[in-house]
């Protein structure tokens, strides 16, 4: 048996090899409309006592998730001519680049008006296109970990630039405040 949490132990009795053990619990009753009732106190009889459980210590569970759950923005609006520069390593799936706030879900990856989307071929090769409002408009380009991003917007024109190469221009301009958003698909990305 169990002791309640309240329980005071009074004594402990042994009996043909058998620990008992006799308890008090005390309590005042519970008045709705009024003060609680004064405490009262139980005595139990002998009950049979068991070994102290040692403690479990708490236990945590990981699960990885697959799916666009996840986004964030930079705390700055940016206006003008602006240029965002990273580099990235191993994705399962990353879109970062230019943003307007507050336009949709922060996991929703077709909310990045210009950006980049890093990911791996099925054999593991790192891999990254120009993904603009959910549309890759680019070829897929190989990289490595330490190679250069850059989203670069200059009078309007976007231009995308692999280690300082520009491999593609947009058709879409972009004007106004925007800010460095991104959205993340698996546990375990992240953006350098």
């Amino acid at each position: 048996m169990q002791l309640p949490k309240d329980a005071t132990i009074l004594g402990y009795e042994e009996q043909n090899g058998v620990t008992y053990v006799r308890y008090m619990i005390c309590r005042s009753v519970f008045v709705q409309t009024a003060p609680p009732g004064p405490v009262t106190c139980t005595t139990y009889p002998e009950q049979k006592a068991e070994p102290a459980m040692p403690a479990v210590p708490p236990r945590r569970e990981y699960d990885s998730v697959f799916e666009w759950n996840a986004g964030a923005d930079s705390a700055d609006e940016l206006d003008g001519d602006v240029a965002m520069r990273l580099t990235m390593s191993r994705a399962v799936g990353v879109v970062v680049g230019l943003s307007v706030l507050d336009e949709a879900e922060l996991s929703d990856p077709a909310r990045i008006r210009h950006g980049l989307y890093f990911h791996q071929s099925e054999g593991g090769r790192l891999q990254a296109c120009v993904l603009e409002r959910g549309r890759r408009v680019s070829p897929i380009r190989l990289y490595d970990s330490q190679d250069t991003w850059e989203v670069r917007r200059v009078g309007g024109s976007v231009d995308y630039l692999h280690d300082g190469q520009r491999f593609y221009r947009s058709q879409q301009a972009s004007y106004g405040l925007v800010v460095v958003g991104c959205a993340i698909y698996a546990t375990g990305d992240f953006i350098e």
